[in-house]
């Protein structure tokens, strides 16, 4: 018999017949390093999707833990000290918010660039288009239903004017604005961007589920469900922006937008409710939705999306 072809005991494992082990090939190992790939780019989506919802609870929560070392404000502190310590607080959350991006784009082998923290001369007018885009839909909507008379009276802060627009602005911008769009829509969409309009919708939902606990002026359960149409709308208003600008300013304009029409309206006594909350969010959301559609036709839903690019 041919030496090539004859098999032993040996060849057949031994006496026992115990089936021989195959030498491990190159084949297997690039099976092995694709289920590695796998598993890896599957947890990498799982972090994308949750790690903006920690980040923000650990930057907003932390300050708060640090701020009761100090002795509380008394119910006569003057409007100048309770500007002062909203100011700080939101600056103090901003910067947390920005390191824990850091962190979380560095496991992605991203930059905070990428995510969209950088400024360019055309980055102001991107942030004010998006505060015109969120400040008139909030007002707009505020104006017809306070007339109509179908609103709660809105809340009353007991600060002067100078007061509340200083410490508005401050938390607009610096506490929710800029934090939550960079975590939200800058770094979790650009995570996610291989489909935009996917990451789009889970972005805007995962952020809306988050307000089940804000403080809104919600009465029951049912309203505190009402209430995220609107940080959904406006969410997709923003990031269809983002999108469309290749800017993320343009979604912290939209959002710090919405904050300010808020104020506004607080000054100017405009009412609050149900009906405000989903009416506006329905109208962010068709905004966004009519920014898809011209990015859509300008090829910028087509493939992976780049991310904030100026």
């Amino acid at each position: 018999m041919d030496k090539f072809t004859k098999t032993t005991d040996q060849d057949r494992g031994g006496a026992t017949g115990a089936p021989r082990a195959e030498p491990t090939g190159p084949t297997d190992h690039a099976g092995h390093t694709d289920r590695v790939s796998q598993r890896s780019r599957r947890w990498l989506r799982v972090l994308a999707i949750v790690g903006p919802v920690l980040a923000l609870y650990v930057a907003a929560f932390l300050p708060a833990g640090l701020s009761m070392l100090l002795p509380p404000l008394s119910g006569d502190a003057s409007a100048g000290v309770v500007v002062v310590f909203v100011v700080v607080q939101s600056l103090v959350v901003c910067l947390i918010a920005i390191g824990l991006c850091a962190v979380l784009v560095r496991i992605h082998g991203l930059r905070l660039r990428d995510a969209g923290l950088r400024w360019t001369r055309t980055s102001g007018l991107s942030l004010l288009l998006g505060l015109a885009v969120g400040a008139v839909v909030l007002l707009g909507v505020g104006v017809l239903l306070t007339a109509a008379q179908v609103l709660r009276p809105g809340a009353d802060f007991g600060l002067p004017w100078w007061a509340l627009v200083s410490a508005g602005l401050a938390q607009a911008l610096f506490l929710q604005g800029f934090p939550e769009e960079l975590l939200f829509r800058g770094y979790q969409m650009t995570a996610l961007r291989a489909r935009p309009a996917v990451a789009l919708v889970i972005s805007s939902a995962v952020f809306a589920v988050m307000h089940l606990s804000s403080r809104g002026g919600q009465e029951n359960a049912l309203e505190r469900v009402l209430y995220l149409a609107m940080p959904f709308g406006f969410a997709i208003a923003a990031g269809a922006l983002m999108i469309l600008t290749g800017s993320l300013w343009a979604a912290v304009g939209v959002h710090a937008g919405l904050h300010v029409g808020s104020l506004i309206g607080v000054l100017y006594g405009l009412g609050n409710g149900p009906l405000l909350w989903v009416l506006g969010g329905a109208l962010y959301t068709l905004i966004g939705l009519g920014l898809l559609a011209v990015a859509r036709r300008r090829g910028q839903l087509d493939g992976i999306w780049s991310g904030p690019v100026r």
